[in-house]
């Protein structure tokens, strides 16, 4: 049970990692279009 706090922020921040990038990638989705010209 020592190691039981590590686990938890180890799954803490890899959710958070995972959702970040795609909400970034969701944002930026607009400009990446525009700049390939997809219309």
């Amino acid at each position: 049970m020592k190691n039981f706090p590590i686990a938890i922020f180890a799954l803490t921040l890899g959710a958070f990692s995972i959702g970040m990038t795609e909400f970034v990638l969701m944002g930026l989705l607009p400009n990446v279009a525009d700049d390939l010209h997809v219309p």
